[in-house]
């Protein structure tokens, strides 16, 4: 069981590794270019974009946007091309709630789509997420090889000295 669990810890530690890459090369280019993936149902438009270092995914009704120009799929822009909503502006969305540069944003009033609903945050801290599973197993990794070295038991950490072949403490054979 405990070695089923450990490979287990194993393959998760790896996908983890794998999209706290992944989610570092999407920061980088967001930077450059906006990606945005984007499908629809019957009554709405879903949407998930990365741009400028932040993630955003939002939904909206099909009645106030027309994505009959945008098919489902990914569409990758300029940066340079992206409006980005001016402070100024009376049509600027209310933040419903804010915490470490996330956000729940709806429109506020006047504002022209009704319904849009987004969620956004920064990408760095998808980043530092990803990177703890990882991190940990290094970690442990690094402990476990550490205590053979010194002639511990890898498991309890017993002093191996007297009997190398099997730890009297939990019975790990080393």
């Amino acid at each position: 069981m405990r070695r089923v669990r450990r490979r287990l810890c194993n393959v998760a530690a790896a996908l983890s590794l794998g999209l706290c890459v992944a989610t570092a090369a999407l920061w980088v280019r967001s930077y450059r270019a906006s990606d945005l993936v984007h499908f629809t149902t019957p009554g709405r438009w879903f949407y998930v974009n990365a741009c400028r270092g932040t993630f955003t995914a939002g939904t909206w009704l099909k009645a106030e946007h027309n994505p009959s120009s945008l098919s489902p799929g990914w569409q990758g822009l300029p940066v340079k091309s992206i409006e980005w909503i001016n402070p100024n502006d009376e049509r600027k969305p209310r933040r419903l709630w804010r915490f470490a540069g996330f956000a729940y944003v709806e429109p506020g009033p006047g504002g022209r789509l009704i319904s849009h609903r987004k969620v956004y945050g920064p990408l760095w801290s998808f980043c530092i997420g990803w990177s703890i599973l990882p991190a940990v197993w290094v970690w442990r990794w690094r402990s476990k090889a550490g205590r053979l070295q010194t002639g511990l038991c890898p498991t309890c950490g017993y002093d191996l000295r007297a009997t190398p072949e099997r730890c009297p403490e939990c019975g790990t054979a080393c």
